[in-house]
């Protein structure tokens, strides 16, 4: 039962922390089948709030908060989209997958994995076919080496691919050809990866809020499907929508990294 009483401001107030919940926070907790720690619904409530005030919640059409508290049990929580309660994540394939509380997802393959439950680029959304968003929070990364593929689309024309062995990450979205490639600086898998199509032939990556690469690649005419996780890395947060702006993505960052430190799933 959530503790809720309408707010002054524009939200709900919750009684046992004394402060004005988001209508959008209210929903995300009201779909939750468990509910989280009085704590943590304030920690999802201030990420709302800094993601609203950037202007941030209302160009993603989707953010998966994988470390959740049932993570390790049900996933229920773990699977809901934050900005569409009402979506969860789909699983594919027959095989186990591994879940952590407080975590998130790990042991993913292109056989077994999560995915959206729909296609990232349908007419009405905000992802479109010249101008999106995607991103993943790695919080761990498994014992092979190379590259594992982290985002994947099932198109295979949206992906997020970094490297353990070197700084490179592979990266298109919705390009009809072709991979661009950028280096962020440190071998290694973890950490939070963002890439943007900006144009019609113009990508590029951030790595932790900051820009690493541009590159080029035209567009793909067809519509942009599923998205997937598909690494065997553990993967804490994702997310897909429209094309943020430079401060946009660092203001992301800043909010989901305090959020996933605040409950334990960041990086290191």
């Amino acid at each position: 039962m959530l503790g809720f009483s309408l707010g002054a401001r524009r939200g709900f107030r919750n009684r046992k922390l004394g402060v004005v919940f988001e209508a959008e926070t209210v929903s995300y907790l009201s779909a939750m089948a468990l509910q989280p720690s009085t704590a943590r619904q304030g920690y999802i409530n201030e990420l709302v709030v800094s993601l609203k005030d950037a202007g941030v919640y209302s160009t993603l059409r989707g953010l998966y908060l994988l470390a959740s508290h049932d993570a390790g049990t049900t996933q229920q929580a773990a699977k809901l989209n934050v900005i569409i309660p009402a979506q969860s994540l789909e699983k594919v394939g027959a095989g186990a997958l591994t879940w952590a509380t407080d975590l998130g997802l790990s042991g993913s393959s292109f056989t077994d994995y999560m995915r959206t439950p729909e296609d990232i680029g349908a007419v009405g959304r905000t992802f479109e076919k010249t101008a999106g968003v995607i991103g993943v929070y790695v919080n761990q990364q498994s014992g092979s080496s190379g590259s594992q593929s982290t985002l994947f689309g099932d198109d295979s024309k949206t992906r997020l691919v970094p490297s353990s062995t070197v700084a490179d990450v592979v990266y298109t979205v919705n390009r009809g050809s072709g991979l661009g490639t950028a280096s962020k600086g440190v071998a290694g898998r973890t950490g939070h990866f963002t890439a943007r199509r900006t144009t019609t032939a113009i990508e590029d990556l951030f790595f932790n809020g900051a820009s690493v690469g541009t590159g080029g690649g035209a567009h793909n005419t067809g519509t942009p499907g599923k998205l997937g996780i598909k690494g065997n890395d553990r993967v804490a947060a994702m997310y897909y929508g429209g094309l943020l702006t430079p401060s946009q993505v660092s203001d992301l960052h800043t909010a989901l990294h305090l959020y996933l430190t605040r409950v334990g799933a960041q990086y290191s």
